[in-house]
Parts: structure tokens; C-alpha cells; sequence
């Protein structure tokens, strides 16, 4: 043991070996199956819905009509979308381990630009990768090109007082721009990491110990927040953040909202790592800085609050303890060839893992079987019940769901409308009527868990509910713990003739439209009944389709946009007039030629009758397919 700690003093490890190191860790990475986080599937909707309909005002996913709106993670989600549509998930798994190794490369920097030493530095990133890796950080969700961006800019701010240069500042003004973009509620974080460095300078000022040039800093923080108006939604993307945090009800619910308990793995690591952090102040008494303290006070803070906040304090581990564990000898010492010789095969083994991982792809989502059940035997026009985690898949595939796992969309702080998520918190927790909100809703369809117990329970004894599908989770907690449970999925019964009394109804105003029209046309300006049918139908079927496809047709998503489908309707309808034209006419004829004289003066009107139901019965099987291009 002691020449290995002597080997180790003397370790002096090369850049390759200290790559090859850092990326170890993957191996964990490698060894699970790799799967999105349950977000990602509303990331890659609202980037898709972005790009063919531009920027939304108005929420276009849910059940919920007229919710205000505003995407706040939307270039995020174009990007996402982008790689996934081109990539599919092998592009997200790519896309995370780029991630991974340029967020290495920025703590590995920050941590040798503070300590001054290789192996510092080394185990430091090592030991911060190792904690990201095994907590789940590592995914698809903006938090990753969170964690990069404030790296970098912590990074900056370092490096232009250690070395002195500004011009490298001017990055942060870019880095906002980008942020205010990617992930709008984690904007404001820019600056709450600026605040020690101001504190720290206004402490030495009066000290008459300045340790910076403070003109450089207040430029790029003017310029910074200028930066964050640049974005498609203004002034309510900067605000986003205060109108979205600090809600009760998405405090208790979302499991990485919830304050650390020391009595789980996680308070456990939790205590360790702040205790090691300030352990770390201690070993480098009188030679402390006054904003790596707040850095390290403010993200502990944050970390014991909520899990979320494990971020920012994995953001400040790195210079913060390298700093502290500063060693400004150089050492001179021999090349361990046996060691560097292993970790080169390890590298190798690591390749292999990454190459091999590709067959590890989760490329099955866990409710799939679900929506397929719904594809089979539904339309995209059902109004569906989803809890928080299912929405956001279930809306990916078309469907619009009572609620996803965009928490702030359902405040009424956001959506100037109505308080959902409350009321979601309420019916799982017991505190409303579940039969009242089910007469309230009139889901045609529920997507529902053991865990929603008594929702489940209402669904159970209601006879005007049937389960036609379930199927056992199998999933993770909070604490990364193996969990199992049951899901159901819940039709009401008769919900099809809903469905088909509403498009008969549209379709029988559009009838009288078209009659009416049809009979001043032919009976007081005696045009011809070929050209009377087809004008007047054209009129009728053009207020059925726009008024089917916003008020029956309405859930559907769609690849062709609605006008493009409305030409194609036209296009359709030309044809099938014709033939109807033509039809009429025969029949017009036959009821002449007969020797009813009452039949024979209505001749033209019950041609018209006749031939309805079947037009009306073929309009509508045709739109029902067109709206599912």
C-alpha cells in the first residue's frame, strides 16, 4: 500500500491518460440501457410544432382550450427534434455523450486553472463525472447544456482574473443569448453566479485590496441581460422563472423538487459532499476567497433544498475545491508506464462499451403499448386523461392530453386561465370529488396507475367506464430504486356516438346550406341543376370541413397543414360533385317520367334529397382518412 501511494505522489499522468481517465466513468453509463427522460417526448412535440406552425401563443397540446403559452425551452426543443428526426434516439444517446465530454473538458479546466495540478484536477472531475453518471443527470434534458453553460461561464470569470483578459468576457453576453433561448426559467442563474465576484470586489474596495478591474464585469453584466430581450418572446421569458417556481403543489409532487432528507442515499451523498466542500475551507485557512464561500453557501442552500439544485453545487465543487486544494509544486517525476498501460486498454474497453451500447438502446418507450391499444381502436380526436408522467409520450403520439409534465403550463400565473395543476394535486391526493371531475371532463378515454388511487377506485365502481388494456411498469424512483406497478387503460362507454351525432350535426347545417342554396338557384334563378349542385355543395362541404376539423376533428396532428388538406378536399369534392351532378340528373329524369304528379313538380329537390346520405356518408370516411395524413 505505501508504494502505491508513493507510485501515486510520483504519478505525473500525460493528457492522454488524463482523457482516457475521465472517461471511465462511462462505462456505468454503457452498462444500463439508455433512455430518454419521460420530457423529452414533449421537448421534440413542441420542437416539431415550432417549426411547422412557428412560435405558439396559445398551448396546442392539451385538451385544455385557449391556455396562453410560451415555450420557454423552444430552441432546445427544435434541436432535440432535429436530431431525433434525422438520428433518432442513437442521435440523443451521441448528442448526451458530446455533452458529456465537453462538460468534462470545462471542469477538468476550471479545477487545473485553480489547483495547478494534474492529479487534483483529475480526481476532482473524476469524482464530480462519477456522481453525474450514477444519479441520472446524464440524460435528455436541457439541465446537461445547463451544467456546460454555467461551467463555462465560471470558467471565464477565472480565467480573466487569473490571467487578465477581457476580451475572453465577451463570451458570457453570447452565453446568455444562447441560455435566454435553450432554457429561459435557468437564465437568471447567470447572474446569481456574478453576484460573489460583486461582493467579493466591493469587500476588498473597501479593504483598498481590489482584485479585478470592475469595469470589464459591469459591461458584460449590462450586456448580458440586453442579450436576454433577444429572444421570441421578450420580456415574459425573463420573468418565466418567478412566475413558475416556488409553487407548493409542484414542490410536493415532482420528486426533484423535494428537499434532501438525510435519512436516503442521496441526503447521505449530499451531507458528505457539503461537508468535504467546507472540510476543504478549512484545510486552506487564511489563504480563503471570499466568493468561492458564497459560491459554495448559495449552491449548498440550493442542493439541501431541492435535488434540482444538485446542479449548481456540482457547477461550484470543481473550482471551489481545487482552489482550496491548491499545490504549486511542480513535481519531476518518472512516466508510470504499467499504469498508462492499462488505462490504455481500458480506453479500448471503453470504445468497445460505446460501440456495443448501440444494441442497449431503450428504443421502445414504456406506454407504447398503450397508444398502440388507441391507435387500433380510437381516433386522435378522443379527449384523454393522462397523469403528469404520461402525457408528455401520449401527446407525442398524437393525442392531446388533460395534463404532461410541463408543470408551469398548468399554473394560471402562466396561462392567465386556469389553475390545472392544483386541481390535478387535488384529485390525487383526495381532496375533490373523482366522480364530479370525471362528469366534469367527460374523458372518452383514462390512462391511469395504481398510484392514482382514487381516481382508479372512482373508475372501478362506474359503471359507465370499462378497463380495456393494462399492462405492468416497470420503472425507477426518486432514489433510482427498481419499482413496479400496474397501468389501466379506461374507455367510457358510447363515446364513438358522441363523436358521430356532432359530425352528423355539422353535416345536417351544412345540408341546409346546401339546400337552400341548391333551391334559390334552381327554382328562382333556373340554373341548370348540374351547376346549382355543384355550387351549392361546395359552399356546404367547405363550412362542414372547417367547422369538423376546430371542433370534431380538432386533436389531430397533422404532417400536412390544413389549408394544403383543404385543396386536396376541394380537389376531391370537384370529383365526387361531378359524379353526384350527373347522378341527380338521372334521377331528376326517373321522378319525372313518373306518373306521380306530385313527384314529378319536385323532381329537382328529391333528387337532391336522395343523393345526400350518400355524399354526406362518403365525406365523411374521406376526411376522417385525410385528417390522419
Amino acid at each position: 500500500m505505501k508504494k502505491l501511494i508513493n507510485n501515486f505522489k510520483n504519478w505525473n499522468p500525460s493528457k492522454l491518460v488524463i482523457i482516457l481517465i475521465l472517461l471511465f466513468p462511462l462505462y456505468y453509463f454503457f452498462s444500463n440501457k439508455f433512455k430518454v427522460d419521460n420530457d423529452f417526448w414533449f421537448l421534440i412535440n413542441t420542437g416539431k410544432n415550432i417549426l411547422e406552425e412557428g412560435f405558439a401563443s396559445i398551448e396546442p397540446f392539451t385538451i385544455h382550450a385557449g391556455l396562453a403559452y410560451m415555450p420557454q425551452q423552444w430552441l432546445t426543443c427544435v434541436i432535440f427534434y432535429l436530431i431525433f428526426k434525422y438520428l433518432g434516439i442513437s442521435g440523443m444517446f451521441y448528442f448526451v455523450i458530446i455533452c458529456y465530454v465537453l462538460l468534462t473538458s470545462l471542469l477538468y479546466k476550471i479545477a487545473y486553472l485553480l489547483s495547478e495540478n494534474k492529479k487534483t484536477s483529475l480526481l476532482i472531475t473524476l469524482f464530480i463525472n462519477i456522481f453525474i453518471i450514477t444519479m441520472s443527470i446524464l440524460t435528455t434534458r436541457p439541465q446537461i447544456i445547463d451544467l456546460i453553460f454555467f461551467t463555462l461561464e465560471l470558467y471565464i470569470l477565472e480565467l480573466f482574473i487569473k490571467k487578465g483578459n477581457k476580451k475572453v468576457l465577451y463570451i458570457i453576453p453570447l452565453v446568455s443569448l444562447l441560455m435566454i433561448n435553450l432554457h429561459a426559467s435557468m437564465w437568471m442563474m447567470l447572474f446569481v453566479f456574478l453576484v460573489p465576484y460583486y461582493i467579493e470586489y466591493i469587500v476588498l474596495k473597501l479593504k483598498k485590496k481590489p482584485f479585478i478591474e470592475i469595469k470589464p464585469l459591469i459591461i458584460i453584466t449590462v450586456l448580458s441581460l440586453l442579450a436576454g430581450l433577444i429572444n421570441p418572446y421578450g420580456i415574459n421569458a425573463i420573468t418565466y422563472l418567478f412566475r413558475s417556481y416556488g409553487i407548493k403543489e409542484i414542490n410536493s409532487l415532482i420528486g426533484e423538487m423535494h428537499a434532501i432528507e438525510i435519512s436516503n442515499l442521496t441526503g447521505k451523498i449530499a451531507f458528505v459532499l457539503i461537508g468535504f466542500t467546507f472540510f476543504s475551507f478549512y484545510l486552506n485557512k487564511g489563504k480563503n476567497r471570499i466568493r468561492y464561500f458564497l459560491l459554495a453557501l448559495g449552491t449548498s442552500y440550493l442542493f439541501l433544498s431541492h435535488l434540482k439544485g444538485i446542479l449548481y453545487f456540482l457547477v461550484v465543487f470543481a473550482p471551489v475545491v481545487g482552489y482550496n486544494f491548491k499545490n504549486n509544486r511542480q513535481l519531476k517525476t518518472r512516466e508510470m508506464f504499467k499504469t498508462e498501460k492499462i488505462i490504455y486498454s481500458l480506453i479500448i474497453a471503453t470504445f468497445l462499451g460505446l460501440v456495443l451500447s448501440i444494441s442497449k438502446l431503450d428504443k421502445k418507450e414504456e406506454l407504447s403499448n398503450f397508444a398502440d391499444y388507441l391507435d387500433k381502436n380510437s381516433t386522435h380526436e378522443i379527449k384523454l386523461y393522462t397523469g403528469y408522467d404520461d402525457g408528455s409520450y401520449m401527446e407525442y403520439r398524437g393525442y392531446k392530453c388533460y395534463i404532461d409534465p410541463r408543470a408551469e403550463v398548468f399554473l394560471k400565473s402562466n396561462n392567465k386561465k386556469k389553475d390545472i395543476f392544483s386541481e390535478y394535486y387535488k384529485l390525487i391526493n383526495g381532496d375533490i370529488d373523482a366522480s364530479v371531475f370525471l362528469k366534469d371532463y367527460q374523458f372518452d378515454y383514462l390512462l391511469v396507475s395504481e398510484k392514482d388511487k382514487f381516481l382508479h377506485k372512482e373508475l372501478k365502481a362506474n359503471k359507465e367506464y370499462e378497463e380495456v388494456y393494462s399492462e405492468r411498469i416497470y420503472d425507477k424512483d426518486e432514489n433510482n430504486k427498481k419499482i413496479t406497478y400496474m397501468k389501466y387503460l379506461y374507455k367510457r362507454r358510447g363515446w364513438f356516438m358522441k363523436k358521430a351525432i356532432k359530425f352528423t350535426f355539422v353535416s345536417g347545417i351544412g345540408f341546409i346550406i346546401d339546400f337552400i342554396i341548391y333551391n334559390i338557384l334552381t327554382l328562382i334563378f333556373h340554373i341548370n341543376v348540374g351547376i346549382s349542385n355543384m355550387i351549392s355543395s361546395l359552399v356546404g362541404v367547405t363550412f362542414v370541413f372547417f367547422t369538423s376539423t376546430k371542433h370534431i376533428f380538432e386533436n389531430n396532428t397533422s404532417n400536412i397543414k390544413l389549408k394544403y388538406k383543404y385543396l386536396i378536399y376541394v380537389v376531391y369534392q370537384i370529383v365526387l360533385i361531378l359524379v353526384a351532378s350527373r347522378v341527380i340528373i338521372v334521377f331528376k329524369n326517373f321522378f319525372i317520367s313518373s306518373n306521380i304528379m306530385l313527384v314529378a313538380k319536385y323532381a329537382k329537390i328529391l333528387a337532391k334529397i336522395f343523393i345526400t346520405p350518400f355524399t354526406l356518408t362518403i365525406n365523411y370516411f374521406v376526411m376522417k382518412k385525410l385528417t390522419k395524413l
